[in-house]
């Protein structure tokens, strides 16, 4: 779900914003899971590393100018400092049920060097 998010709906939504002019957002709506999705969870988690490193770098060196553009998103019109702040909640709110869910152990990177 983040992963797909990012990639087809954060990364272009901060990319068109950041480019400039009065951009209008379509509302999201995830399509069904692709092929293959149940992959390594390690293998998610780098994937959406990638995807948030190219949305980071849409926002290149993001003004205060940059950040208060604001776009149409139905009925609002956030600024793009408030789309992010929304994300960065979304994630949170995933990553506190995933903690919540998951044992402690799994969610502490791995030792390359281990062996199992």
């Amino acid at each position: 779900h983040l992963l797909a998010f990012e990639r087809e709906a954060v990364t272009p939504r901060v990319r068109e914003t950041a480019r400039g002019g009065e951009p209008v957002w379509d509302d999201w709506h995830p399509d069904d899971p692709p092929p293959g999705a149940a992959r390594p969870f390690d293998s998610i988690v780098d994937s959406f590393r990638a995807a948030r490193r190219e949305t980071i770098d849409a926002l290149g060196p993001a003004s205060a100018d940059v950040l208060g553009r604001r776009a149409r998103l139905g009925d609002e019109s956030p600024t793009l400092y408030q789309f992010l702040r929304g994300i960065r909640q979304h994630d949170h709110a995933h990553a506190r049920r995933i903690e919540g869910r998951v044992h402690p152990d799994l969610l502490r990177p791995r030792d390359p060097e281990a062996v199992s």
